[in-house]
């Protein structure tokens, strides 16, 4: 045999065993789903934030967003005026990726600023039903009126 068809016939081998693994599972579907609820239960409850609470940007975000838009990542750059330390908003959604929470935010003051004509550099705010939503990493976030500057690194 050759070297292809010797890893064809590892990889059905291993597709094998999962598909054996998966029906011994399903077997009691229901527990298993049970148990995959309170395992993404357990893990949320540990979520510094939760969907509606009000948050604001702390002392650490303002370096990081300078160094995202000198390293050429300049799509929030329309936003640098309203996505400063500080800056207030509600949590919409939480996240877990790559051993982190992450969450979406809806700030309070997103706004943008007219380009062009006679009220060039205007700022205008965007009503709460059109506004965008924010993926930001936990180390970026504080509880809203913490004025300790404490974030997720310090703890």
């Amino acid at each position: 045999m050759n070297k292809q068809t010797d890893a064809m016939i590892q990889a059905f081998e291993a597709l094998t065993t999962c598909v054996d693994t998966i029906n011994t599972t399903m077997r009691e579907p229901k527990h298993t789903v049970n148990v995959l609820t309170e395992y993404v239960e357990g893990l949320f409850s540990f979520s510094l934030f939760k969907e509606g609470d009000e948050i604001q940007l702390n002392d650490t975000w303002e370096e990081s967003f300078a160094k995202r838009l000198e390293s050429g990542a300049d799509g929030w750059k329309h936003c640098s005026h309203f996505l400063i330390n500080g800056a207030v908003g509600e949590v919409v959604d939480v996240d877990f990726s790559d051993g982190h929470f992450r969450y979406d935010i809806m700030f309070d003051n997103e706004s943008w600023v007219t380009q062009y004509g006679i009220d060039r550099g205007k700022i205008n705010p965007v009503p709460r039903k059109k506004r965008h939503t924010f993926n930001l990493h936990e180390k970026y976030l504080m509880a809203s009126g913490d004025v300790s500057g404490i974030n997720i690194n310090d703890v």
